[in-house]
């Protein structure tokens, strides 16, 4: 385990960042059969990555981690699973669209409980989205619920980051207390960009690599 992580913050950071933020945002999507299946691989994809890295650790690189995590716990076959990390986290996250001839589809009927992935007549893949994010939050309320002490890392804030924060801080920005104050009759419906969390709260961010 790092000195830094001691468990309690460990654990802090795993409710409101995992099973919060990232299970939370996962949930709303899939309740509302959200046509919009891009968002829905970065959410289970970011969040596959964090959770690799407070098992495995955050220095074994983005990819390592993010397999093993979906082999070790959301039981995805090590092939597959590297698939899906280099063809669709990567595609979606890093291009918009799924690597070579590899896509998905969403299927909230569950006609195939537990199948992830299907094959095209050409040859190609096809990911069935709804599946890998059940498999995703099934498994991050298992590690929680019964093998909470894998939980040993977390991420660290790179200094290049914390200054580049400060910088822009320092630019003539509104002011957030003020936008508040010209606009209080409708601001209480204004939530920030982490699961309903209120945009005055202050929250901090991480960086993972």
């Amino acid at each position: 385990m790092d000195d830094s992580c001691d468990p309690a913050s460990v654990h802090r950071f795993y409710e409101k960042v995992v099973l919060e933020y990232s299970c939370g945002d996962v949930r709303r999507l899939l309740e509302g059969r959200t046509r919009a299946l891009g968002p829905l691989l970065a959410c289970v994809g970011a969040g596959v990555d964090t959770v690799g890295g407070m098992v495995f650790g955050f220095t074994t690189g983005s990819r390592a981690r993010s397999v093993c995590f979906m082999k070790e716990f959301m039981n995805v076959d090590c092939t597959i699973a590297e698939a899906i990390y280099d063809c669709v986290r990567c595609g979606y996250m890093h291009e918009g669209i799924g690597k070579l001839t590899f896509g998905w589809f969403a299927d909230y009927l569950r006609v195939t409980p537990g199948q992830l992935l299907f094959r095209r007549g050409d040859g190609g893949l096809v990911l069935s989205v709804v599946e890998l994010a059940l498999k995703y939050v099934d498994a991050v309320e298992a590690l929680w619920q019964c093998d909470k002490a894998r939980l040993v890392h977390l991420p660290e804030e790179n200094p290049k980051t914390v200054k580049r924060i400060a910088d822009v801080a320092e630019m003539c920005l509104p002011d957030l207390e003020k936008f508040r104050e010209d606009h209080r009759k409708w601001v209480d419906e204004v939530v920030g960009s982490s699961s309903a969390e209120d945009i005055v709260n202050g929250i901090n961010y991480w960086q993972a690599d």
